[in-house]
């Protein structure tokens, strides 16, 4: 029984074990964005399994049972983000039928969409680039979203440069390291600089105007030749493992 000169006790906030009424998907699925979001707001050196299972609203017993570790759950939380981009951004840009400004279009435009949906998918994206050249063992896996994104782009620069839709003047290999340069600085000002609004707003006039001078509707130049590349399918490396 507490007197009147013995300390309080402070009364514990209650934590969750498994949420009633869940399932295991639904669990690993919120555990993973809320992961995300402290991956996002720490960094990877400084975020813990206390923070996530905190903001997750669960206890840390329990998100060991499902992640044994910060490394197993920062690489499933990679894995994750890669599946969803290559599911919305990559894949719209490998479509069968379109011209090459149609299916580069539709990748910029897609990726907009994913950052504008949850903006913590751009600030992954940038932070995973370092936390890739600090911590080797995920390198593989950031090395594969940049090895997408550039297939997607090297496939409608070869489709562009076949139907002859290419100024003459400008080399595919330069005009593909443009149009990547270009989705990375958008990411970047989408994940620490401009908000939402502003994100869709540059996007859609990076379509309107910017992929237009460089892809052209209309044939200007005689040249044709075969694609060099020939990419039918994104590449599912993950899955091929």
């Amino acid at each position: 029984m507490a007197t009147a000169s013995s300390p309080r006790r402070r009364r514990k906030e209650p934590v969750m074990g498994r949420p009633v009424g869940s399932d295991s998907a639904r669990t690993r699925q919120r555990i993973l964005r809320d992961a995300l979001a402290v991956f996002v707001e720490q960094g990877y050196g400084k975020a813990t399994h206390e923070a996530v299972a905190k903001r997750a609203g669960i206890s840390r017993s329990l998100l060991y049972r499902y992640y044994e570790s910060k490394r197993v759950l920062y690489a499933n939380v990679l894995d994750w983000i890669q599946d969803s981009l290559r599911e919305r951004t990559v894949e719209s840009g490998y479509s069968s039928s379109g011209t090459a400004l149609e299916r580069l279009s539709s990748s910029f435009l897609a990726a907009a969409q994913v950052h504008q949906d949850d903006p913590n998918f751009s600030r992954i994206l940038m932070t995973s680039l370092v936390d890739g050249l600090r911590e080797p063992e995920f390198a593989d896996v950031i090395e594969s979203w940049v090895a997408d994104l550039r297939e997607v782009f090297e496939s409608s620069v070869d489709q562009a440069y076949a139907d002859g839709q290419l100024h003459p003047d400008d080399d595919p290999e330069t005009v593909v390291n443009l149009l990547f340069a270009s989705l990375w600085g958008l990411g970047l000002f989408g994940a620490f600089m401009g908000p939402p609004d502003q994100v869709i707003d540059a996007m859609n006039l990076f379509v309107r105007r910017v992929l237009p001078a460089i892809i052209v509707d209309t044939e200007v130049s005689p040249r044709r030749r075969k694609a060099t590349s020939k990419r039918s399918e994104p590449v599912n490396r993950r899955a091929a493992q």
